[in-house]
């Protein structure tokens, strides 16, 4: 039960049972890898690999947000410090943060902090925030979103499309990239109204300097349509699933097939 879990949780925290895996992020145009999602994974000894739907709830009741947080920006920054040393693409890497991450007054410094301590340029670093009311002019996540942006920390507006959006709030975030809602894309083969409104935000966002990434694509059909819409990246099933550190350094070192 979800009480049992949580204690369960504490101690894979403890125990140092939860990891990365790596969602690639693949180039419409050539189908290079051009970045990766980092995404949490919990690897029970009794349980085999936790679902994140059955834990990240539960990571918020038991007060680790700010935790896992700073867990996913130390591992990732970690494993892209690895690939460099192996000689690997410089790919990107993106975070998942929330508005509270941002509103915490030390959350520059420790990122700061996270990419000296690994060698990397604030560049490789991109942050994935949900749209969200709190990033209004004037606000202190719109503030922070601003500093990391100014010293080089990719900005990313994850599930666009769905949350508090509107034309004007585009023009005030201080993002670089757009991150289409799985909505948008489920449906988009047989869906011309759906198409309609993609290739015009595609063609907004670009004109705003946004690159866009769409998530959850899973058929060639949708691929077919994004590329033809001149989306930016693709990330999804049909390429990738989230992979393990080594399996998607293999990828990099093309020695696998982006899409085997």
């Amino acid at each position: 039960d979800r009480f049992e879990l949580a204690q369960e949780l504490r101690r894979a925290v403890h125990n140092d049972e939860l990891l990365l895996h790596f969602q690639p992020k693949v180039s419409a145009h050539d189908e290079a890898i051009m970045g990766a999602e980092a995404l949490i994974r919990w690897q029970s000894p009794s349980r085999g690999m936790v679902s994140p739907g059955a834990f990240l709830p539960l990571i918020e009741d038991i007060g680790l947000n700010r935790w896992l947080t700073d867990f996913v920006l130390e591992k990732a920054c970690a494993q892209m410090a690895v690939w460099d040393k192996a000689g690997l693409s410089p790919i990107p890497v993106s975070i998942n943060v929330s508005p509270a991450d941002l509103a915490a007054a030390d959350f520059f410094d420790k990122i700061t902090a996270a990419l000296q301590r690994h060698g990397l340029s604030s560049n490789r670093l991109e942050l994935e925030i949900l749209e969200t009311s709190e990033v209004s002019a004037g606000s202190t996540v719109r503030t922070m979103l601003q500093r990391l942006r100014d010293i080089g920390v990719k900005i990313a507006l994850d599930d666009f499309g769905t949350g508090y959006s509107s034309l004007v709030y585009l023009t005030e975030i201080p993002a670089d990239i757009l991150k289409l809602d799985l909505a948008f894309i489920r449906n988009l083969a047989g869906d011309m109204r759906q198409q309609g409104i993609v290739r015009q935000v595609i063609s907004l966002a670009h004109s705003l300097g946004f690159s866009i990434v769409a998530e959850g694509v899973e058929v060639p059909a949708q691929r077919d349509l994004l590329v033809n819409m001149e989306c930016d990246l693709i990330q999804g099933f049909l390429y990738s699933r989230p992979l393990p550190p080594d399996e998607l350094a293999a990828k990099l070192r093309g020695k696998l097939s982006i899409a085997a």
